[in-house]
């Protein structure tokens, strides 16, 4: 071989070993880099390179995807990414079967990662801060298979804790493994197996942007004594809750929620439900297009600028149990079921410039009551010191605002206006026994202007009209009492 050629391929010998060739595209290769790492730095995951298994970056180093790096977790109990104290990930996409696509107890960065969730959950952040940006998490859930029966019964991974007393009362043996998306359940049934939870949170500040969270088969995000900044993205496609907020505080700019839907399990859904005091701020934040409730604040407190809430189910917006809860700016509830808006046994709630529109009329099965049919655009039942200023309703199915008249009540420059046979304003006392508001109060309409059919058929009503008299919406508790994983 002349002296040409071999030095063409030195050189091309000196570039393989520079790139570490097929042997740096390995689980073993990969991890071993970031053992080696030290605080500061960054391992890279090759280009086009897909590996199997699961990794750990020690804390403070970052692990960096480059074009085409993708980890595929298969196990059915691993963890796909564990972040260490300070650890960063970036640029990776992660196709997730284990318990967890990426665990970060303390202080973690995601960047640019984009997470498969075919099982189990997909973030767990726990304790610390989190900066999360250009993430996204997919599951299997759209709007054109939500409604299957395959999420009735869903499961994150297979438990092998059995509940059958012998072979003959089990389907399957318990724990084991039927098919890609089924396995056998702690009873000996064959269950849906599928991601649970987009991201989990406990106990820890999040900072979120561009953070979008679909097709899950329970909820979208849990957030537990957590505090959340949430700037742009959303969570859509969900069968159950889209956000739920257990204690802590939120902050949301540009956030979308849309497609919750209760499928078959009998549970309602939610887009976002706030609890256990959960105070919430949103600016240009949508719920949309929910099959039951869309945002729904328990015991807690809320300031909402340019919110929009519509074509949900169920109450639009639900305010239980608050001491100061303000919808401002131009906000607009619009083509909800049973109620635009609810306020319930709550004080110091403002709404300010608010358009509710187009409610629809719905009958829904309640407890004692056997049943009430409503469609209102606001109702206030246990309001008291409720302000209503520069608020407009019209084209509401039944009632543009039913009040139960109580202490503290202000009416400034609010326009009721109806159509056909429906009322514009109504106010009476509140009958917790029969479900009912009983029109019929006297002078407590002041700053309250009708308009079209409301000055028509509003003084001709009489008796009582089904009313939400309890602070909670019936099966709340089903999806609240939510345990967290523990990783």
């Amino acid at each position: 071989m002349n002296a040409p050629h071999l030095a063409g391929l030195a050189l091309a010998l000196a570039a393989l070993v520079a790139c570490g060739g097929d042997d740096e595209c390995s689980i073993a290769a990969i991890q071993a880099e970031l053992d080696d790492a030290n605080a500061g730095s960054t391992v890279t995951f090759p280009a086009n390179c897909r590996v199997e298994g699961s990794l750990v970056v020690p804390a403070g180093v970052r692990l960096e995807g480059a074009s085409g790096a993708e980890l595929a977790v298969t196990a059915t109990s691993a963890l796909g990414v564990e972040l260490g104290a300070g650890a960063e990930l970036a640029e990776l996409a992660i196709e997730a079967r284990g318990r967890a696509a990426v665990v970060a107890r303390g202080d973690a960065t995601l960047s640019a990662v984009a997470v498969d969730l075919r099982h189990g959950i997909g973030l767990y952040l726990t304790g610390g801060n989190h900066t999360l940006s250009d993430v996204t998490l997919t599951g299997p859930v759209t709007a054109a298979n939500a409604a299957d029966a395959t999420w009735v019964n869903v499961v994150a991974e297979p438990d092998p804790d059995t509940g059958c007393t012998s072979a003959t009362l089990c389907a399957c043996e318990p724990g084991s493994i039927v098919s890609e998306t089924e396995v056998c359940d702690e009873t000996g049934r064959v269950v849906t197996w599928a991601p649970t939870i987009g991201i989990y949170a406990r106990d820890a500040t999040l900072g979120f942007d561009g953070v979008m969270v679909a097709g899950l088969a329970r909820y979208g995000v849990v957030a537990d004594g957590t505090e959340l900044t949430w700037n742009g993205g959303g969570v859509r496609d969900v069968v159950g809750v889209g956000i739920l907020f257990r204690g802590g505080r939120s902050t949301l700019t540009d956030v979308a929620v849309s497609g919750a839907v209760s499928g078959l399990r009998g549970v309602p859904s939610y887009g976002i439900l706030a609890t256990e005091g959960h105070a919430q701020t949103t600016t240009r934040t949508t719920v949309e297009a929910g099959e039951r409730f869309g945002l729904v604040s328990l015991d807690g407190q809320g300031t909402h600028t340019d919110l929009t809430v519509q074509g949900n189910g169920d109450v639009g917006l639900w305010i239980g149990g608050s001491d100061a809860f303000d919808v401002r700016g131009a906000s607009t509830v619009a083509a909800n079921g049973v109620a635009g808006v609810a306020v319930l046994d709550s004080t110091g709630v403002t709404l300010d410039g608010l358009a509710v529109t187009g409610t629809v009329a719905v009958t829904r099965p309640v407890g004692s009551f056997g049943s009430q049919t409503i469609g209102d655009g606001i109702q206030l039942v246990g309001a008291n010191e409720a302000v209503l200023r520069g608020v407009t309703l019209s084209g509401n199915e039944r009632v543009g605002l039913l009040v139960d008249v109580v202490p503290g009540l202000t009416f400034e420059a609010v326009e009721v206006s109806a159509t056909g046979d429906a009322f514009g304003a109504l106010g009476g006392a509140a009958d917790l026994a029969t479900g009912d508001i009983v029109v019929g109060a006297a002078a407590w309409d002041t700053g309250i202007t009708r308009r079209d059919a409301a000055l028509v058929n509003d003084p001709t009503a009489t008796g009582g009209f089904d009313a939400l008299v309890v602070a909670e919406p019936a099966g709340v508790d089903a999806v609240v009492g939510i345990v967290g994983p523990m990783y």
